[in-house]
């Protein structure tokens, strides 16, 4: 038994968690179970016709159900009226429960923190699970019980109704789909470059003596995050609408000076947390509005400059990785 995740930032101070990644409707694929010589097989409880529905909304609330099909129906027609075997099937067939759930993608687990339960000991508690995300695809593991069998669940995005032709559809709402595709990308690359590697250029030493490069003054890792940082929150500033000042260019000036992974992930996340919030503000009336340096850039454009600009660095950072053996996450099969 387990529960699904929406990204969200507010819960746990001390971690920055991205958003909105899980919003929207999820079906079960498989209900599995996870043997100790590393067999995985279909868990008895659920069948190999096992149904789930996941609902999650944009604050992280969500409601999760998984049921046996073919659960034996009570003799009598009445559920107050069951026998011993009747009720037995009908609770451990099911799982069900309630709350809001965060993910902790330092640790790499989702927290469940569960308000109701069809299990009541679950009730207010926090189930933590491991997590792999991929595209539209979800896989969590529950932690092994006695004789050391993991329950796993996997969940894929339900697909949305096409919107009728003539429909508008809302800018922050689609707009925020692009800020999301960068996430998924880009903060688990800087996740998965080890910190002794943050200090890493290219130099031409790193290529055959014919090969003319020119590698001086090239960033950093390190440098190249700072500088993605740097322009993500000075585009998403004329998101908002706002001019920037004496304090925003000293917060501008300390995420420059950063070095080490921990500062420069905390940095990432909040930037992009913030390329959220400031995509939210996005209105049919407001999203063409003059923005930026020029007299022609509007609000919806600095999006679109915002994340060509962190694309462009992202790609830089792939072959950064892949220099240090390390492949990008989103590459991985």
């Amino acid at each position: 038994m387990g529960v699904v995740v929406i990204f969200s930032a507010a819960v746990h101070a001390e971690e920055s968690s991205p958003r909105h990644l899980l919003t929207g409707t999820w079906t079960l694929l498989r209900a599995e179970i996870l043997k100790p010589d590393g067999t995985i097989v279909t868990d008895p409880a659920y069948g190999p016709d096992a149904k789930g529905l996941l609902i999650v909304d944009g604050t992280g609330r969500y409601s999760l159900q998984i049921f046996r099909p073919g659960r034996p129906k009570f003799a009598s027609g009445d559920k107050t009226r069951g026998t011993t075997e009747e009720y037995q099937a009908a609770v451990l067939g099911i799982s069900t429960h309630t709350g809001r759930i965060v993910v902790d993608t330092v640790h790499n687990r989702l927290i469940f923190q569960i308000d109701h339960a069809a299990y009541p000991n679950w009730e207010q508690t926090e189930q933590k699970r491991e997590y792999d995300f991929r595209g539209d695809e979800l896989t969590y593991k529950v932690p092994p019980v006695a004789g050391g069998t993991s329950a796993i669940s996997v969940w894929r995005r339900a697909e949305s109704p096409a919107a009728p032709p003539s429909s508008r559809i809302d800018p922050a709402k689609s707009l925020d789909l692009a800020v999301t595709s960068l996430e998924r990308q880009l903060v688990p690359l800087a996740e998965a470059m080890p910190p002794d590697r943050y200090t890493f250029a290219p130099s031409s030493e790193l290529f055959r003596p014919e090969v003319p490069a020119g590698y001086t003054g090239v960033r950093t890792f390190a440098q190249q995050l700072a500088h993605l940082i740097q322009t993500n929150n000075a585009l998403f500033l004329g998101v908002r609408g706002q001019k920037s000042d004496a304090n925003f260019a000293a917060r501008q000036a300390a995420i420059g000076a950063l070095t080490s992974k921990g500062d420069l992930m905390t940095a990432l996340k909040d930037s992009i947390a913030e390329a959220h919030s400031a995509v939210a503000t996005l209105t049919f009336d407001n999203a063409w509005e003059q923005a930026g340096r020029d007299p022609q850039f509007t609000r919806a454009e600095e999006v679109a400059h915002a994340v060509a600009h962190a694309m462009d660095i992202y790609g830089q950072l792939v072959e950064y990785g892949r220099m240090n053996g390390v492949v990008p996450p989103a590459s991985r099969k």
